[in-house]
């Protein structure tokens, strides 16, 4: 098994076994302290679950890394060894159901001034993607490439159908910081 193959299966892993620890645990919210903003479609997921299912992704890999959330904003503080493990890190946290946006602001790449936007955008949106696959969509992430440039988000490959494609296509359009989507993303039917 590549090391990749290996990474993506304990990500998956850790990632179900979070949304199967949130299933178990289905409280009734007061609805005077709704928050829409850290709504996940009927379930609300408060901060404190998202800062501890964050640190279960990331923290067997970064465990070097403080994490915090409000208002389903996760900030990642502390310092990576490279740009690739910045991207990592965000594709891991964005993944976590409840995670509306990282704030990366106190994040620091070693040796690097400046922490590279297009990656960090890239990884995002990787994560948005992942997120989806692991919440019941399958093939959402496995097929489509994402790539950003000056602040444009490219993405190429295959989908199950347009559906899926538009859905992509939404999802990196969601995330703050781009320019614009360009896609080439075919379909099979």
């Amino acid at each position: 098994m590549r090391s990749k193959d290996f990474f993506c299966l304990i990500i998956g892993f850790l990632c179900f076994y979070s949304l199967s620890v949130l299933a178990q645990n289905e409280d009734v919210y007061d609805t005077n302290n709704y928050n829409p903003s850290v709504a996940d479609g009927n379930i609300v997921i408060d901060d404190t679950q998202i800062t501890s299912d964050v640190k279960q992704v990331v923290h067997p890999t970064f465990n070097q890394i403080k994490v915090s959330s409000q208002q389903g904003i996760v900030e990642l503080s502390g310092s990576v060894n490279s740009p690739s493990d910045a991207n990592q890190l965000v594709k891991m946290a964005e993944s976590v159901r409840g995670v509306h946006g990282i704030d990366t602001s106190e994040l620091t790449i070693r040796g690097v001034t400046n922490p590279l936007p297009d990656q960090m955008i890239t990884a995002k949106v990787k994560g948005l993607l992942l997120r989806e696959e692991l919440s019941g969509n399958p093939g959402s992430s496995n097929h489509i490439k994402v790539k950003t440039m000056n602040g444009v988000v490219y993405l190429s490959g295959t989908a199950v159908n347009s559906h899926q494609a538009n859905e992509a296509e939404d999802l990196a359009e969601s995330v703050s910081g781009i320019k614009d989507v360009k896609s080439t993303i075919t379909f099979s039917q």
